[in-house]
């Protein structure tokens, strides 16, 4: 993205990619439940149209073809340092990704499993915070970038 897109852009592409990837989980879950309540031949329909989607999705990715110089050259170039690893914000971050999996899979195995709820509330609590992310993540990037 990076070689692509600059600056303001580079960030409202990358908003752009996330919530777009976000919806596609959302339409993925939505899918997902009405093959697991069309049974096991519904769930081969979906396993086998997956498969096909990364095929396609290999292909596309090959078909693109960018050249950039690495950016690491580039600053050595201009004098510039390049950024120092950052192993405390990977360590954090590690952090971070096991609470943002809270919502998406441990409150789902506790309805299902502890209190008996129909399967169906973890594909809807799953679908819910799909569309949250997906229509609040670029107005609150656009607003926090201000």
């Amino acid at each position: 993205m990076a070689t692509v897109a600059h600056g303001r852009e580079r960030d409202a592409a990358l908003a752009a990619g996330r919530a777009l990837r976000n919806a596609g989980l959302g339409v993925g879950a939505l899918i997902a439940t009405v093959c697991l309540a069309g049974g096991t031949t519904a769930l081969r329909a979906l396993a086998a149209a997956t498969g096909l989607a990364y095929l396609a999705a290999a292909a596309l990715a090959w078909s693109v073809h960018l050249h950039a110089r690495p950016a690491a050259a580039e600053a050595q170039e201009a004098g510039d340092v390049p950024a120092p690893r950052m192993p405390a914000l990977l360590a954090a971050n590690v952090v971070y990704v096991f609470c943002l999996n809270v919502p998406e899979i441990a409150l789902p195995l506790v309805l299902v499993t502890q209190l008996h709820a129909s399967p169906v509330w973890s594909a809807a609590i799953f679908v819910a915070n799909t569309v949250l992310v997906v229509t609040l993540q670029l107005p609150v990037t656009l607003l926090l970038s201000r």
